[in-house]
């Protein structure tokens, strides 16, 4: 298998990062979704890439807060994200009803994103609460 290194994150806008260790069904890397960077309204991702090309982006979400900290369940966080101005997109995203419980793993993939400025950009767009993400990969498509 893989072993991949995470770095910090490098995010622009978020007002707010949480930490919840729970046990994180669906996955071996329960630390990578051990927390999330988070904004009352909008965040931003601009990752720098080394060459103009087609990327595979790669957004990592459990929810750790609704359901667990709160009895908040389906409904109480949905956001929306945009990649590469429209490119890739998640429209009313709610975490929960997507994986069906809390502190689940769940990994939304996005290929063939055309990057030519130099940096993938990933907007995150509160709809309902808070939007979030646990983790961005951004890798070169083969």
């Amino acid at each position: 298998f893989e072993i991949k290194e995470w770095i910090a994150d490098d995010f622009t806008d978020a007002t707010q990062s949480f930490i919840n260790e729970i046990a994180i069904e669906g996955t071996q890397n329960d630390t990578l979704y051990h927390t999330e960077a988070s904004s009352a309204s909008t965040f931003t991702y601009e990752i720098p890439v080394s060459s103009p090309g087609p990327y595979l982006v790669e957004l990592h979400f459990a929810e750790i807060f609704h359901g667990i900290s709160n009895a908040n369940g389906v409904g109480a966080r949905i956001f929306d994200v945009d990649i590469e101005n429209g490119q890739g997109q998640l429209n009313n995203y709610d975490i929960i009803a997507t994986t069906g419980a809390p502190a689940t793993a769940i990994k939304e993939n996005f290929p063939d994103i055309q990057v030519t400025d130099g940096f993938v950009s990933i907007v995150f767009i509160a709809v309902v609460g808070e939007p979030k993400v646990a983790g961005v990969e951004v890798s070169v498509e083969p």
